[in-house]
């Protein structure tokens, strides 16, 4: 069995592990988790995994590996790429909201409800972006006092704005999720979006 970790020959000891799954876990807190990184690419035997397959081989028997090639990143590096990404994202994604808050002019309620749930799938990314960055990067937020930083602030802000939302959709109260999409969540997209640059330049400095 060969292992190879971002190109490079590792050694793993497996006599006691009962399967790759096992494998896959040994190497993730022997190796990966004390310097900080995850994997982000599995390829078994040349076939590339996604988590689906991975856990559709977690009792592949170890005698039958025999190839393994690992790809990993650091966190920080992962939390950044991501935010840098949602520079370029909130825009569109503001557009989109745009469309659906047109809709909702023209009086096609239905139809500006659609449109929202690509809005919705958008806000779901963000703050799972934006909840990590905040989990990853906490002990430098804390020690440069980042807590009440422009892309934090708007952040939280936009989690409460999401649950208003819902609660307007439930109650298929449109005047109120149409006020909350105008006055409060594309306010709020800028500011994080203006917020961003400003947060990954200190939490790198």
């Amino acid at each position: 069995m060969q292992i190879h970790l971002n190109g490079k020959q590792v050694e793993v000891e497996t006599q006691e592990l009962q399967g790759f799954g096992q494998l896959i876990q040994k190497i993730e807190k022997q190796i990966l988790e004390p310097g900080g990184s995850v994997i982000t690419a599995l390829h078994l035997n040349g076939r590339e995994l996604d988590a689906q397959g991975e856990a559709d081989y977690s009792t592949f028997p170890l005698d039958r590996v025999e190839s393994l090639e690992i790809r990993a990143s650091n966190k920080q590096e992962l939390a950044l790429q991501a935010l840098g990404d949602a520079v370029h994202i909130l825009p569109e994604l503001s557009s989109v909201v745009d469309e659906c808050l047109k809709k909702f002019d023209e009086l096609s309620e239905n139809a500006g409800m659609q449109i929202f749930v690509t809005v919705a799938d958008g806000l779901s990314w963000l703050s799972t972006v934006s909840q990590g960055a905040e989990v990853i990067f906490h002990p430098k937020i804390q020690n440069s006092g980042m807590e009440n930083s422009a892309f934090l602030v708007a952040s939280r802000k936009l989690q409460n704005i999401a649950r208003e939302l819902l609660n307007a959709q439930q109650q298929s109260d449109y005047t109120t999720f149409r006020d909350l999409l105008e006055y409060e969540l594309k306010p709020t997209l800028n500011e994080i979006a203006e917020g961003i640059p400003e947060f990954c330049q200190s939490v790198q400095a």
